[in-house]
């Protein structure tokens, strides 16, 4: 186990007290809370919603480091065999090239690829932000209207 990650596949926990988010975690566990991929497409939108209806204090993964990035590179090519366009929970749909993660948490880490953001294109609607852009674990924007694999998280209880 590396520093606070742990891979963990809990079923149920006995106790009537206990909220989704304290139920079970497939996925990894990082820093106190779980990270879960899901293979379905879903529209940025709709992930986001799904996150939070499913899973107490859930939304679409927020990325704080270089080490958590890695971590979450690596549960995406476990879960599905291989890297896919997967939704991650930034976007900027103000337009302003600041980027806002679903979750609150403060933007202090990204890993663009080359040439983007790009906000130099007239009507663009790429406002989301995705990762796996050619098969590699850079992030690039892309149309929030599109279909994409996700992940979600949410607090877990250590």
């Amino acid at each position: 186990m590396r520093g606070d990650v742990r891979r963990t596949a809990v079923g149920e926990m006995e106790g009537s007290n206990m909220t989704r988010a304290s139920v079970r975690c497939w996925g990894y566990v990082i820093n106190g809370k779980c990270y879960r991929f899901f293979q379905m497409k879903k529209d940025f939108r709709e992930a986001e919603v799904y996150c939070r209806n499913s899973f107490a204090g859930g939304h679409l993964a927020s990325v704080n480091s270089a080490t958590q990035h890695d971590q979450l590179v690596g549960l995406v090519k476990a879960a599905n065999g291989g890297p896919t366009l997967t939704w991650l929970g930034a976007f900027d749909f103000m337009e302003t090239g600041q980027y806002i993660w679903t979750d609150g948490s403060n933007w202090g880490y990204s890993y663009w690829m080359p040439g983007e953001p790009n906000h130099d294109k007239k009507g663009d609607d790429q406002h989301c932000l995705q990762m796996f852009m050619m098969d590699l674990k850079w992030w690039s924007l892309a149309d929030c209207s599109e279909k994409r694999s996700f992940i979600c998280s949410y607090p877990y209880p250590a």
